[in-house]
């Protein structure tokens, strides 16, 4: 007979935006043998004495996605607030009020165990907690260690241009994006050049960037991916560190950064928009985290 290659009407744009196949292909099916700790320990470092919910959140967002377990590693009041908000947080104290470097290296034990880091949420920008978040970034660098850079982080990594791996998973906002790569991304009238920006911090810094905004950018220097989920009522306070880990989430189930981010910012953007219809623009972080279960069953469904 003859071999036919035809054009079966799938267009070459649909690669380009995410949907609910990625998190499909990202969340493991779980086994009826499964034991604790089979899909994933997340660590998450951060919090500080102003903003001690945003590891709760990253960590909350993690596990709502599927993690098994999270270690939250912060000073001692951010710590405190954990232990208080869920019984469902491992909270270690690392020192008193800001994370030092001298404090987090006695939790480098647990950072090895586990399977992905969140690092950044909430943590401050004191010196020390600078200086502390770079050389982190440089040990779980050294280390093969896939990590999130969020928030405080970005900033560190800024500050101290701190070298990445490949497993890395980059968080910026529009600011934190100019901090980085000394330019602002182009508007979204321009998407093709706001994702060229991206592309191109991301081979620079030879890591995976997700730019957030009103559509997400998602670049591991090669491909260029776009985000359409989500919603103006995201702009709520807490919505990145949710990200954060759901993106780490997707880290300790073994995805690729690229997919994880793709995936990440998919289903985050789509549990935003859940608990939007259900309480309209008015919404919180923690309604998003709560909207996690559903956003994956519509996913898997």
């Amino acid at each position: 007979g003859r071999v036919v290659v035809a054009n079966i009407g799938i267009p070459p744009e649909a690669w380009a935006y995410t949907g609910p196949g990625d998190v499909r292909e990202a969340i493991p099916r779980r086994k009826p043998d499964s034991h604790k700790g089979d899909y994933g320990r997340l660590a998450v470092v951060g919090g500080s004495r102003m903003y001690h919910g945003a590891p709760i959140l990253a960590a909350m967002a993690a596990m709502r996605t599927g993690v098994d377990l999270t270690y939250l590693i912060e000073p001692r009041e951010a710590a405190t607030a954990a232990k208080a908000y869920s019984p469902d947080l491992i909270a270690l104290e690392a020192g008193g009020g800001e994370l030092a470097w001298s404090s987090l290296e006695e939790h480098l034990s647990t950072l090895e165990k586990a399977d992905a880091v969140v690092m950044g949420p909430g943590a401050g920008l004191s010196p020390a907690t600078l200086e502390a978040l770079a050389k982190l970034a440089a040990k779980l660098t050294e280390a093969g260690k896939p990590v999130v850079v969020d928030g405080d982080g970005l900033k560190a990594l800024a500050k101290h241009e701190a070298k990445l791996s490949g497993l890395a998973v980059l968080t910026p906002h529009a600011g934190e994006f100019k901090l980085l790569s000394g330019e602002d991304p182009p508007p979204f009238s321009r998407l093709e050049e706001r994702g060229e920006a991206a592309r191109r911090l991301a081979k620079r810094l030879e890591c995976t960037v997700l730019l957030k905004g009103m559509i997400d950018v998602v670049s591991d220097g090669e491909d260029v991916r776009f985000n359409l989920t989500g919603n103006p009522g995201m702009t709520v306070g807490g919505t990145g560190d949710v990200l954060a880990g759901v993106a780490g989430a997707m880290l300790c189930f073994k995805n690729k950064p690229m997919e994880a981010a793709a995936a990440a910012a998919y289903l985050t953007g789509l549990a935003g928009d859940i608990a939007r219809e259900r309480l309209g623009d008015q919404l919180l972080a923690s309604d998003v985290v709560e909207a996690i279960p559903e956003a994956v069953a519509r996913c898997l469904s």
